[in-house]
């Protein structure tokens, strides 16, 4: 039997048992038929291996999966692949299915959810199926990514994020409908109906030195702000489309907006990438109210913005204090940037130093009521020395 019906087989016969589950809540195990078991065929880690030494506020749902984001206090939705497929797992009845699988695409990068209960898929618009084995990393088409709206229950088939576009040419005027490209996280209001992406289009690393150096300071990065409406067809557009940060304002990097930041979406968190960056990686705020770039210093080195609490009080930051501004990351720790004091402290740790060697946690997320947080888990041996963003199983970390 292939990788894929296996992955396919373990997906259907969990959701079939799991139809027989009472409504409350039930903890995921590292046994459940949703979890791989071919970890030893791929020189692959186990994070499941370690699940008795994580201690009772680590939780692993999944030995494979990565970039998490909560639908609600008890559903989210992760990637299977650095580009693949949208999964769903609902924690009450401890059950995981894919959304995507379907109907035809050439994979995802990133799924937001929307307010109006939709997604936001990123992906690229061609390009051959990806891998449903999530052992098999798969980055292709990482940086050709549009904007696609999946419509719950996500049933159907996704449709691409427009905006209105008009041309003048002397006399001449034309207004067409174009796709939205972006790479990377998509910053996603909780108050209104406002995203922040990346225009960015080209890889800014790489094996080729001299193409990279060229890209961090010839090609484009820019943030643009816009507001996601639905017409009367019921489509959703996006409206009132421009630029708020451009790459030549702050140097040779590339930029990845995270969050809003305020409740009436004040602020904006973006990450700037490259050489003129401290350690290759520095965090920034844009004011939206007052057109203002801020660089919000939270370590040395490499730092990074990742989830903010729901009360936008504090934001995990991801720091390596002895990256450079050419070496880069190379042992990221996870830390709580807290906006009154701007204090950084460290969050949780795996506790046993024989763990932390392999095992590392990141692009953690608060659940919308601020009691738990979902991160992905990388590896640090082997086969598990991935491209960033590669994650090897998801983990849950109770707060209370």
């Amino acid at each position: 039997m292939s990788i894929k019906n296996i992955i396919k087989n373990h997906i259907m016969v969990a959701s079939t048992a799991l139809l027989l589950l009472p409504s409350s809540l039930t903890w995921a195990a590292c046994d459940d038929d949703y979890n791989i078991s071919h970890h030893h065929v791929t020189g692959k880690l186990d994070i499941c291996s370690i699940q008795e030494e994580m201690g009772s506020s680590y939780q692993v749902l999944s030995n494979w999966g990565t970039k998490p984001e909560w639908l609600n206090d008890s559903q989210f939705v992760f990637l299977n692949n650095l580009i693949g497929d949208v999964y769903m797992m609902d924690l009450d009845s401890n059950e995981i299915s894919s959304i995507t699988s379907h109907f035809m695409h050439s994979g995802f990068t990133r799924a937001h959810p929307l307010p109006s209960g939709d997604l936001l898929l990123m992906g690229p618009s061609s390009g051959p199926q990806p891998p449903l084995d999530p052992m098999e990393m798969y980055d292709k088409g990482q940086f050709t990514g549009d904007l696609w709206v999946l419509e719950a229950p996500f049933t159907g088939t996704p449709y691409p994020l427009q905006r209105e576009v008009t041309k003048h040419v002397w006399w001449w005027t034309e207004t067409t409908m174009v796709n939205i490209h972006a790479w990377e996280g998509v910053a996603v209001s909780q108050e209104t109906n406002q995203i922040v992406w990346s225009d960015t289009n080209v890889p800014f690393y790489g094996t080729n030195i001299i193409e990279t150096g060229i890209n961090y300071f010839t090609k484009r990065s820019n943030l643009w702000l816009g507001e996601i409406n639905y017409n009367t067809e019921g489509r959703a557009v996006l409206e009132n489309a421009h630029e708020i940060v451009k790459k030549t304002q702050i140097g040779g990097v590339y930029l990845e907006p995270q969050n809003f930041k305020g409740y009436q979406d004040e602020q904006v968190l973006f990450t700037t990438y490259g050489p003129t960056s401290e350690g290759s990686g520095d965090t920034y705020i844009y004011d939206i109210q007052e057109d203002k770039i801020i660089r919000q210093f939270t370590a040395y080195g490499y730092d990074e913005w990742e989830g903010i609490a729901p009360d936008y009080s504090k934001a995990f930051v991801e720091v390596d204090s002895e990256a450079t501004r050419f070496t880069g990351p190379v042992k990221v720790k996870l830390n709580l940037f807290d906006f009154v004091t701007s204090t950084l402290t460290p969050f949780v740790e795996f506790a046993d130093p024989s763990i932390n060697e392999y095992f590392y946690v990141h692009e953690p997320v608060f659940s919308p009521d601020g009691t738990r947080v979902l991160m992905t888990t990388g590896g640090l041996q082997g086969n598990e020395f991935n491209g960033p963003g590669y994650g090897i199983g998801l983990v849950l970390v109770d707060l209370e």
